[in-house]
């Protein structure tokens, strides 16, 4: 199966994440693995600001994919 993502993607929740010194690596960068986590952080914001809580029975939103192009480096404090 193929999933063909638009060139064009639409913004549908914004927020602002501080870069903190710990979230470095060796070289000063953003560790890649953070950008997951601020995602998730993200994620669970935009999904609270639309009342959308998971039901006690365990049924929510699924991540069927989750990927990253990364087009610059984040460096401390960013």
């Amino acid at each position: 199966m193929k999933i063909d993502i638009p060139e064009k993607k639409k913004l549908v929740y914004e927020s602002h994440i501080p870069i903190r010194w710990g979230d470095m690596d060796a070289m000063n960068h953003l560790n890649n693995g953070t950008y997951f986590r601020y995602m998730e952080t993200i994620r669970i914001d935009w999904f609270n600001s639309i009342d959308c809580i998971p039901s006690p029975e365990g049924e929510g939103p699924v991540i069927v994919n989750a990927f990253c192009n990364f087009y610059r480096q984040l460096e401390y404090p960013g």
